[in-house]
């Protein structure tokens, strides 16, 4: 039998506020049979769980639809309206078309979709009130059946009800182009009001919105805009929104920025301030503030949130009253003190990602440090990444924790002007909440400890964008290695890609540049070619991971832009307008790396990406049906293509340009060198690592993407091993040997154009990981390749290089886990796989060189004397190619077996 569960809407289970009038649902599938799949689906939806029980399906029904989608099916019932909730089940048919039972129901409700539902207008405080707090006392005269707190405060709230704070969300919303998407946040706070009187509370904070000393900055102080809607028992409406009646005071936070950190006068608490009967005689009535400008948009990407808790590893005092916090990681977030002292004392936390030498302090000047950004002044005198704590006096001690603010987080300082007790100090690791399931471990130590760096770098990198890096670069840039580096990790991220998505279609500009930074923070209008032209090559990468074709409708038309501004500046199809190439390039020693690579012409790298982008444009127009518009792309790539092989091969040598390795693996990984010169390509790449870098990568942000992307499958998969594994500079197993927590910025910390601690351009290695040494195959990037999207159909093809003995990971995908796990000796491989219901798969079981090969799946012999033996259930066919053994098998667990001399 076959069931349908894990039912979601818009990706998310039973989402609290949704704004498009078509959501689309999706299910995953299980079963204790091999080789199952759907046939058919029904979906019930209704106004009620009472009505949906009762099978009163007045919202929509499907129908049987004789369709094994699974995955985005929209809606297509009676119109749906703001605040609304829907009840949801459904039930599908197998293969041999036996229907399931119904699943258990799920719910959705929907945002505010009009501008006109929103009563409420922005409030705050005046500009010199660094974090306002801001109230309203309310009656609700009859018992409560339902409410929902819509709510957005910029650049940051925090949100009481009845002296209780609403949920655990921090650092929220999640930043945007505010002038063109500003992202509200729904709650449920049927249980938090009551009959009677009642209170509203909220904190705010500058975050993106106003940072101050921000020259770009979007507003000039922190403003809210909040609309309670309740319903009654008795069938009555009422609504609390943000406006008359309200009243506003300064709140115990004096200032609070993104770079220098925050400073909490306790003795400025109002206790109570957010619960009834408060005496708010001294506040006075909010500001009215101008609106942002932009859209209200509900929020559905997962919230940043405290997602882990460290304890130090060391403690040191270095000097009287100083102690030095080894957290033992580095992470973005904060700290967390519990500590005594008097009224009055102050308090400073110092955040550092390295400590001094000589004297054990903090180091603030080195790595991510080194580099302070000159788009403003310093808004704190002692310098960034401070908090500042003063005492009230509580005899029963004090606890404390930024809220409005983030830190590069390894070492915590904290010293006092008076004596103190600090009873505690809790790290707290903070970004969005996303789903981090799955996994990589092999048999090779410098491989799992690489892994688990990229997974820290990972997480410092999820603050509802993809963030360049904890200190110097609020922000996101869309170069190859970003996005690819975040991709490569293979986690479920579909709310967190499409936010971001939408953030890059803002900040085009009319004429089709996409700025290097989405959103655009710094208001760049120089785009590189090879930052923007990243943008059609994610569209195309997550409608194929994801199986989401809404992603090709609402990007086609500015990806297509863009492609027309590089036609527009593009001389006989060659790009020489930009100004990045190869960005990063590792030096012959620790410090001597080069911002852009002198090796690799940077048009050549700008003509691949607009090649790139045409090819995929026309994909995507083929997809929508709009033949004219591919059939024009396609033959513009092809022009582009030929003329940029023209411009930089040299057919005779087999190398492209200098034959550096950017400029040779970047067309190969296009899928554009010629057949007649591939061979001598890849060859000349390897020379290249091997002989003329001693068995070291010397690529920046374009090439080391296409080192990974192209090497094995290229056969020179032991290469690419080794290359990881070595522990010297410059490489990955460098970093492990230097004892790095996370990925670096650049291949040293003693660069001189770039040394952050944490950053995600590297993080790419995980490809490696994931797609060769276990086999799991995804998307190409960079390449001409086609997956069948969301892994309906799965490829999962290890490679046992070097001395691995063993590799395992598993992956979450819109269709269920997918896992590989493969064990090798001299004589026998084995791999066990699991593929999730309603997906088919190939797997290549490698031969390594043996002969007289035969394969067993859970003891049956299904191949032997080169010969395929039917019989097991859920596997369908094996054929023979050089190197491997390739097994059609359908869904479930299978444990195979391959043995020869």
């Amino acid at each position: 039998m076959t069931t349908p569960t894990d039912l979601t809407t818009e990706y998310a289970p039973n989402p609290i506020s949704i704004d498009t009038q078509e959501p689309r649902f999706g299910w995953l599938l299980q079963s204790d049979r091999r080789s199952q799949s759907q046939s058919a689906y029904q979906i019930l939806v209704a106004s009620s769980a009472e009505n949906l029980q009762s099978g009163r399906t007045d919202k929509w029904d499907s129908g049987k639809v004789i369709s094994d989608r699974s995955v985005n099916v929209p809606y297509a019932g009676n119109s749906l309206s703001s605040d609304e909730t829907c009840y949801w089940q459904l039930r599908v048919w197998d293969q041999d078309d036996q229907a399931s039972a119904y699943s258990e129901p799920a719910a959705f409700t929907m945002g505010l979709l009009h501008e006109s539902d929103w009563t409420g207008h922005w409030v705050g405080a005046p500009t010199d009130v660094a974090s306002p707090l801001l109230r309203k006392e309310f009656d609700l005269a009859s018992p409560v059946s339902r409410a929902r707190l819509h709510i957005s405060g910029l650049g940051w709230y925090e949100l009481y009800l009845n002296g209780r704070r609403v949920g655990d969300h921090v650092l929220d919303p999640a930043t945007s182009d505010y002038a063109q998407r500003v992202l509200y946040v729904t709650y449920d706070v049927t249980d938090l009001l009551q009959t009677g009187a009642n209170a509203v509370g909220v904190m705010l904070g500058n975050g993106w919105y106003c940072e101050p000393g921000w020259e770009h900055r979007y507003g000039d102080s922190p403003r809210l805009r909040l609309q309670l809607n309740v319903d009654f028992a008795d069938g009555s409406t009422t609504s609390v929104a943000t406006g008359p009646g309200w009243q506003a005071a300064p709140g115990p936070i004096t200032r609070n920025d993104l770079y220098g950190g925050e400073t909490y006068d306790a003795r400025r608490e109002q206790p109570s301030w957010a619960s009834t009967g408060f005496d708010d005689t001294n506040w006075h009535a909010p500001v009215d503030k101008d609106a942002p400008g932009g859209r209200m948009v509900a929020q559905v990407m997962p919230p940043i949130r405290v997602n882990k808790k460290l304890q130090p590893v060391n403690v040191t005092q270095p000097q009287d009253g100083i102690h030095v916090y080894d957290l033992g990681q580095l992470f973005g977030g904060w700290a967390k003190l519990r500590l005594k002292g008097e009224s009055g004392t102050t308090v400073t936390i110092k955040y550092a990602c390295q400590l001094l030498e000589e004297s054990g302090l903090v180091d603030q000047e080195s790595g991510e440090f080194y580099f302070r950004h000159r788009s403003r002044a310093s808004a704190h005198a002692e310098g960034d990444e401070i908090d500042i704590y003063i005492l009230k006096g509580d005899p029963d001690g004090e606890i404390y924790e930024p809220r409005f603010t983030y830190h590069p987080v390894r070492y915590v300082q904290v010293e006092s002007d008076r004596p103190i007790t600090i009873e505690d100090l809790q790290g707290q690791v903070v970004y969005s909440d996303v789903d981090l399931s799955g996994g990589f471990e092999c048999s090779n130590p410098i491989f799992n400890r690489i892994h688990e760096l990229v997974h820290w770098t990972v997480t410092n990198g999820l603050f509802g964008i993809p963030l360049d890096c904890l200190h110097r670069e609020h922000w996101a840039w869309t170069d190859p290695a970003t996005i690819a580096s975040s991709l490569y990790p293979r986690k479920h991220m579909p709310r967190f890609w499409t936010k971001w998505l939408d953030d890059i279609k803002d900040a085009q500009l009319e004429n089709g540049e996409v700025p290097d930074i989405c959103p655009n923070y710094v208001q760049r209008d120089d785009p590189d070619p090879a930052w923007g032209g990243n943008y059609p090559i994610l569209v195309w990468y997550l409608y194929q991971y994801f199986d989401d074709s809404r992603i090709l409708e609402e990007h086609y038309a500015p990806i297509r832009l863009w492609v027309d501004y590089l036609t527009s500046v593009a001389e006989n199809h060659i790009v020489s307008e930009g100004h990045y190439g190869d960005h990063m390039l590792p030096g012959a020693a620790p410090g001597e790396e080069e911002f852009v690579s002198s090796e690799t012409p940077p048009p050549l790298l700008w003509t691949g990406y607009y090649y790139l982008g045409a090819a995929i444009v026309s994909k995507v127009a083929d997809y929508l049906g709009k033949e004219d518009e591919s059939a024009h792309y396609a033959r513009l790539a092809e022009q582009i293509k030929d003329a940029l092989n023209h411009e930089w091969l040299d057919p005779a040598a087999h190398r492209y340009a200098t034959g550096s390795q950017t400029a040779n693996l970047f067309p190969l990984a296009l899928g554009i060198v010629p057949q007649a010169s591939q061979a001598g390509v890849v060859q000349d790449i390897v020379h290249n690592i091997v002989d003329t870098w001693g068995g070291h990568h010397h690529t920046g942000n374009t090439g080391v993407t296409c080192l990974i992307d192209t090497l094995t499958q290229h056969g020179q998969g032991e290469v690419l091993h080794d290359l990881v594994a070595t522990p010297s500079y410059p490489g990955w197993g460098f970093m492990v040997e230097q004892d790095a927590t996370t990925i670096w910025e650049s291949w040293s910390l003693q660069s001189t154009v770039g040394a952050a601690e944490s950053m995600i351009m590297w993080a790419s290695i995980d490809e490696f990981f994931y797609n060769d040494l276990a086999g799991i195959k995804g998307p190409d990037y960079h390449g001409p390749g086609f997956m069948t999207p969301g892994f309906s159909e799965i490829h999962i093809e290890p490679h046992p290089l070097g001395d691995l003995t063993h590799a395992r990971a598993a992956i979450t995908t819109v269709r269920g886990q997918i896992s590989s796990h493969w064990r090798r000796t001299d004589h026998s491989f084995s791999l066990e796989v699991t593929i999730p219901v309603n997906s088919t798969a190939r797997i290549s079981l490698p031969t390594l060189g043996m002969s007289n090969v035969s394969i067993s799946e859970n003891g049956n012999t299904i191949w032997q004397n080169n010969a395929y033996l039917p019989g097991r259930e859920g596997i369908k066919s094996a054929r023979t190619r050089p190197d491997y053994i390739d097994v059609e098998i359908g869904s479930g667990t299978y444990h195979f077996e391959l043995t020869g001399t």
